[in-house]
């Protein structure tokens, strides 16, 4: 039997668009989540000061442009003997990070190799799942190490992926169709739905070109399940990014999304998961999207602040 973990989440100057620090209960190391406003007024105040000046990993994300592939987000993984000069020129030399992901460990600290390996696996791992438009131009090789050092980083490296999904990042995960021929036809907001929460169901609705798109879905272990029965447009706009349009082909012709007739509008005959919310906005709309602000509640709050609260 499977035993639960416990995350401890601060939010310790009261804002949580600003700082966010997270621990794992059977886990020495730490994670702090910056915006990249509060890295430059607190790079100098402790404790942030010393997590900067020690070895450790770091994860930079933010948006995409409107004209990429839309899976939501760009990412950069990185490591450093001290990780403040890197992210100092990062601060000036990469403008499309609004958002940063600190790790350091525990007592003793990362050296070096430990921190060159967790690099590498944490690109490789990101460039697999296909979630995220990773701005890293290659994967580094996975430096030589012992036995009983490589355990050590394969666990450090569990425990990120959890506090990184823990945040609402699936950065490092992976989702596949949920097929369920026998549910409703009409979506149905869950029970329980009323505050919120990632159990509650998400919209999406918008006047597309010509098209009324009406979009069902939650929020399920990083993926973004859209209902059975969601409507979307019944074509796709001359800037929709190629990613967007081989996978809604796809749907069409494993028919997960159908047309009662030419120029009607697609609809999902079965659930569907999509690796990113923006892939699935992107597919409803038939244009570039960004899933975390277009995905909202019924009461208007957006996915993405939801999933960092």
């Amino acid at each position: 039997m499977s035993t639960g973990n416990t995350y401890t989440i601060v939010v310790p100057d009261g804002d949580p668009d600003s700082i966010k620090m997270v621990q794992k209960g059977n886990w020495m190391g730490s994670l702090v989540q910056f915006s990249r406003e509060s890295y430059i007024r607190n790079r100098s105040n402790s404790p942030y000061k010393e997590m900067l000046d020690s070895p450790g990993v770091y994860i930079l994300i933010g948006p995409e442009e409107q004209d990429e592939p839309s899976t939501g987000i760009k990412v950069y993984i990185g490591e450093g003997d001290g990780i403040k000069p890197r992210l100092e020129s990062h601060y000036k030399n990469k403008t499309f990070w609004d958002t940063a992901l600190i790790i350091t460990a525990g007592n003793g600290g990362f050296d070096k190799v430990q921190i060159q390996y967790i690099e590498s696996k944490l690109i490789q791992i990101a460039m697999n799942a296909k979630t995220c438009k990773l701005e890293n131009g290659n994967s580094p090789n996975l430096p030589s190490t012992s036995h009983a050092a490589r355990i050590n980083a394969e666990n450090t490296i569990v425990h990120i992926r959890d506090c990184v999904q823990i945040l609402g990042y699936t950065i490092f995960s992976t989702a596949q169709a949920i097929p369920q021929p026998h549910q409703s036809p009409t979506p149905t907001t869950p029970s329980g739905a009323s505050g919120k929460g990632l159990d509650q169901q998400f919209v999406f609705e918008a006047r597309v070109r010509d098209s009324l798109v009406n979009a069902f879905g939650s929020y399920q272990n990083g993926k973004l399940v859209v209902s059975k029965g969601s409507v979307c447009t019944h074509d796709i706009s001359d800037s929709c990014p190629e990613s967007i349009a081989i996978l809604r082909k796809q749907l069409v012709e494993q028919q997960i999304i159908q047309q009662s007739a030419p120029n009607q509008p697609f609809v999902f005959t079965q659930d569907y998961a999509f690796k990113s919310p923006s892939a699935a906005s992107g597919v409803i709309s038939g244009r570039s999207s960004n899933g975390l602000t277009d995905w909202k509640t019924r009461q208007g709050i957006a996915l993405k602040e939801c999933i960092t609260q």
